[in-house]
């Protein structure tokens, strides 16, 4: 795909805060396995997450989930155990939870190990968070909330801008006050677009599908090029090789000119240009090797003849001799002749038939066009 111009496509995706929390502690949730599956498999982009949000879903997790958590164990153990129910051997004051660097290490390797890319903080002027919080420019709100969201928006913007040429991104996030945050992107030109988890997905499909559209147009156009600018070696073809001419060329002409006729003599043939290309149909080839691409080319031809017109009803209607049956028996036989006013025309025409070339091209060479690669192989009415 990285040949040719994405014109919709995000470069990366980023996360927003809420997004671990929403998930359960395995990130395992349906959603997620089939977004990785789709970046990792058919378009190849990575996600991010800002160390920020790293560090404090660590912190929740610790603390309001396997902190209490373990205080239910505990308690749940104690109960059971006065009612005399055999559990294994346990010391319960053992169980303690690991230090808040240590867990958060493990949180992040086990983030990495779904893919995430876990990038730093940006360094913000605390001085223009300040003044930005007093204005309320998104996502700063009422109070003091924002700050922590400002900080991660920053962070995106601030990546993107430095990773990507031309940045494109979306930004996964159902918060209001972060989706009204598009001018931190716009001032740092970077192209956001904000998307809530649920659509994600959809969303990149619906992307991807109006790329693959963009990309066959882009090539279609690039092979087009590439074989006009080689026109003259694929004329040389079609004047070297063997074209089949028969009557049913003549047919759009006269039902045109309405009249009937037949081919007397064939001038010239001359390519004049090329008309069309079709790329990976087999059409009539009786086989394509695998690692070959079957590419048609069209060629209009112009082909001069001579053609005879005659009009079948005024020839019926002539009277040719003066016979009787009996007699023919013992004469020699009657010699008709055509009166002169009845002779066939001959004039000569131009007709114009495209003629298919036949050609194939090396797969590996697909988006890198090269006329070494191109072989012309045969030549279909």
């Amino acid at each position: 795909m990285s040949e040719f111009e994405l014109k919709q496509f995000p470069d990366a995706v980023y996360f927003d805060t809420n997004i671990l929390r929403s998930m359960n502690i395995y990130q395992n949730d349906p959603w997620f396995v089939e977004f990785v599956s789709f970046v990792k498999q058919e378009i190849e982009i990575e996600f991010y997450i800002c160390d920020l949000i790293v560090s404090e879903y660590s912190y929740y997790l610790l603390n309001e989930i396997i902190k209490k958590n373990l205080s239910k164990f505990q308690n749940a153990y104690k109960s059971m155990s006065s009612y005399g129910i055999q559990l294994p051997d346990i010391e319960i004051g053992s169980l303690k939870l690991p230090a808040y660097k240590t867990f958060e290490k493990t949180v992040k390797d086990r983030l990495i190990n779904r893919h995430f890319k876990i990038i730093n903080n940006h360094s913000i002027n605390s001085e223009l968070l300040l003044n930005e919080s007093v204005n309320k420019y998104p996502p700063f709100e009422s109070g003091d909330k924002g700050f922590r969201d400002a900080v991660i928006l920053e962070t995106y913007a601030d990546h993107a801008k430095n990773t990507f040429e031309k940045p494109r991104i979306i930004v996964v996030s159902s918060d209001g006050a972060v989706t009204r945050s598009i001018d931190r992107f716009k001032r740092q030109r970077v192209e956001v677009e904000f998307v809530k988890k649920d659509d994600l997905l959809q969303e990149l499909r619906s992307k991807l599908d109006s790329e693959v559209s963009n990309i066959i147009q882009q090539r279609e156009k690039k092979l087009y090029s590439f074989i006009v600018d080689h026109e003259e070696n694929i004329f040389d073809f079609v004047r070297n090789n063997d074209i089949e001419i028969t009557e049913w060329w003549l047919a759009p002409y006269l039902r045109k000119e309405n009249f009937s006729g037949t081919i007397r003599e064939i001038l010239s043939i001359e390519p004049k240009k090329i008309e069309k290309i079709i790329e990976g149909v087999d059409g009539f080839r009786e086989s394509v090797p695998d690692d070959k691409n079957p590419i048609d080319i069209w060629v209009e031809v112009e082909v001069k003849i001579i053609v005879e017109d005659f009009n079948i009803e005024d020839i019926l209607g002539i009277k040719y001799g003066v016979v009787k049956p009996e007699t023919m028996q013992e004469s020699e036989p009657l010699l008709v002749e055509r009166p002169m006013y009845n002779q066939p025309m001959i004039k000569q025409i131009e007709i114009y038939r495209a003629v298919m070339v036949e050609a194939t091209m090396d797969k590996k060479s697909k988006l890198d066009f090269s006329f070494s690669n191109l072989k012309l192989e045969r030549i279909r009415n």
